[in-house]
């Protein structure tokens, strides 16, 4: 079983193990206009992959999480690597050099993809700031006192597989109800 309770592990808050860092005020509608080009300016929208328009220069060149720090969708995280730049409404978590080849950014999507959603806070403009990440609990399973990459990724794996099985499940289910809609009529 890949049961994180039932191996060591290395507890720590996010912001132990990444930079937590937000995005730049100055990237507005405005700004894309007057500053054309190929890199990906990343916002809180989560349709088109969270580009919110194509700039000239770009902020980072790493690997990373972002996450959209406030809206509706706020927490939805993405995986990134490459060039790009953030407004304000997206935050990034870039690994520590002390933690690379040692933590699998699968793992960190797997968990954050269910607790961010727990921790936006808001009626109407939920919000997850820096601060709400950074303080975010996080366990990594721990193989002969070394952060286990390997465990790692095999819990993301299967994360992803159960939750492949769930999106399944629910479109067979949404397939039956257009189907048979009397038959899941609620009297």
């Amino acid at each position: 079983a890949l049961d994180i309770q039932s191996t060591k592990v290395h507890e720590g808050q996010v912001k132990d193990f990444f930079k937590v860092i937000k995005g730049g005020s100055k990237y507005t509608n405005s700004y894309i206009l007057a500053n054309p080009g190929p890199y990906p300016l990343f916002s809180s929208q989560t349709t088109d992959d969270g580009i919110m328009g194509r700039i000239s220069t770009y902020d980072f060149d790493k690997e990373c999480i972002t996450w959209t720090t406030d809206g509706v969708h706020a927490g939805t995280v993405f995986w990134r690597n490459g060039k790009f730049s953030m407004t304000t409404h997206c935050g990034a978590l870039i690994l520590k050099d002390e933690f690379v080849g040692q933590i699998s950014y699968s793992y960190v999507m797997a968990i954050l993809k269910d607790e961010l959603k727990k921790v936006a806070v808001g009626e109407q403009n939920k919000r997850v700031t820096v601060a709400t990440i950074g303080r975010l609990p996080i366990r990594f399973p721990v193989i002969r006192n070394k952060l286990d990459i390997e465990r790692q990724r095999r819990i993301a794996d299967e994360r992803e597989k159960i939750e492949r099985i769930k999106q399944e499940v629910v479109a067979r289910i949404q397939a039956l109800r257009k189907r048979s809609p009397a038959l899941y009529a609620i009297e």
